[in-house]
């Protein structure tokens, strides 16, 4: 007999994550109970929370505390298809043992993707031209000898924490005759570069550090003044990791220098913020991540956890309590 499962997640979004092929997958290995519905709607079906087995979850699904667990007596597995685990997981969940995998594998490959992107169009100080032109309304060739452009040979590229998605932002950078520094906050972590190294030689410095009690600010005002003549800083990580108002003052005094935000501390930012007025600052409302189709490959990637459960294989995505202290 199959196990009976519920999709639980913001209705807006479940159809980018769960589509009609996802839910036939589900439908083949499991007994869905119910059409995907929100957190809010399964408290109103106390009888199927009841019943369920397998839970299919992604951005807004239920939080699992302990009322939620007592109303899930048989509940033996929650598919989690979207990264980071922090504010729906508990204490009370943890000491239940039932295992829980994310699909933060799957979704970093498009932040990997874009943030290799960025660095290749801030190697050629492509947005940085392009707002020039467009300012100046001329063709702003000339610019080039008065401000080289590092280019995709033999520059020099660092990488901030050697994570899940930084290390697959390496194993793209290796495509390219790049010179590539990496800096890992980890205890005991391998010899890598000193961050302040990374700052004071790389032409391009991405960030991928989880945001932590010891993580946040960790980008300081003496860092980013250290930065090498025509330098970018990339952050697709967490906004909390820059202190922004240092941020502010260093791209002011330094025109030479260019950021490229995708996150920002807090989300959104506050009306009329300064951050949109600096010339040298480009901002991505939090694109990096899994967006549009991108979306299905983390469904894929809770439907393929709920297989290898079934067949009793090991889980390739779980998540303990261990991990999370240091994960996103």
């Amino acid at each position: 007999m199959k196990p009976k499962s519920l999709i639980i997640m913001t209705p807006g979004r479940t159809a980018q994550v769960y589509g009609p092929e996802q839910i036939s997958r589900i439908e083949e290995l499991t007994a869905l109970l119910h059409p995907p519905m929100s957190a809010e709607e399964s408290e109103g079906h106390p009888s199927l929370l009841e019943q369920v087995e397998i839970i299919f979850g992604g951005w807004g699904t239920r939080r699992l505390d302990a009322r939620f667990l007592t109303g899930t007596p048989a509940l033996k597995a929650v598919f989690y298809a979207a990264g980071s685990l922090r504010g729906v997981v508990t204490d009370d969940f943890w000491r239940a043992g039932i295992p829980v995998t994310s699909a933060y594998a799957a979704n970093a490959v498009p932040v990997a993707e874009f943030t290799f992107a960025q660095i290749i169009l801030a190697l050629k100080k492509a947005q940085r031209l392009t707002r020039l032109c467009r300012e100046n309304r001329r063709w702003e060739r000339s610019r080039i000898d008065s401000e080289p452009i590092p280019g995709c040979f033999d520059s020099t590229v660092g990488v901030v924490s050697p994570g899940t998605i930084g290390a697959r932002v390496v194993n793209l950078l290796k495509n390219l005759d790049l010179k590539i520094k990496v800096y890992d906050i980890a205890p005991n972590a391998p010899l890598y570069a000193p961050i302040e190294e990374i700052f004071a030689e790389c032409d391009v410095i991405s960030l991928h550090t989880a945001l932590l009690p010891d993580t946040a600010g960790m980008i300081t005002r003496e860092l980013l003044f250290s930065m090498k003549e025509g330098a970018a800083l990339i952050n697709t990580a967490r906004g909390g990791l820059i202190d922004e108002q240092a941020l502010m003052e260093v791209l002011t005094a330094r025109p030479d220098i260019t950021a490229h935000l995708d996150v920002l501390h807090p989300e959104p930012p506050a009306a009329g913020s300064p951050l949109f007025a600096l010339p040298n600052l480009f901002i991505t409302p939090h694109i990096a991540g899994s967006m549009g189709s991108e979306c299905r490959r983390m469904g894929e990637s809770a439907i393929a956890e709920c297989r290898r459960f079934l067949a009793g294989e090991p889980l390739q995505w779980q998540v303990t309590r261990k991990m999370l202290e240091t994960m996103a």
